[in-house]
């Protein structure tokens, strides 16, 4: 009698499992899915944010060449600043002479 009890139990675990383990599994692979779809439309909209920073950067990187051309310089140098070429007159040379040491007290600096 004991075992037609057990064997009994174990039946209705498996009926139970049955009829609860498809509505589980089914769940699961919607959650899933669920997630996987918010992944890939997060996914998507990173991507669009990263083409605007590579186009924005792309921008600032002309724009940095812009203003810092030589002939930009040039022209903001002499019409913004006021600033010209000098003539020869108004040039004049400094001598470059070398820098005086620091006095050392070290035995070894007469090498």
């Amino acid at each position: 009698m004991p075992y037609r009890k057990r064997g009994a139990f174990i039946i209705f675990l498996l009926k139970a499992l049955l009829f609860i383990l498809p509505p589980l599994i089914i769940f699961f692979i919607i959650w899933l899915r669920s997630n996987v779809v918010a992944i890939e439309y997060e996914l998507g909209k990173l991507q669009d944010r990263r083409i605007e920073l590579i186009e924005k950067r792309q921008e600032l990187l002309a724009r940095r060449a812009e203003i810092c051309s030589a002939l930009k310089v040039e022209y903001v140098a002499e019409n913004r600043l006021g600033l010209s070429y000098p003539n020869r007159e108004k040039v004049f040379f400094v001598k470059v002479v070398p820098s005086v040491r620091p006095y050392s007290a070290r035995l070894d600096s007469y090498r």
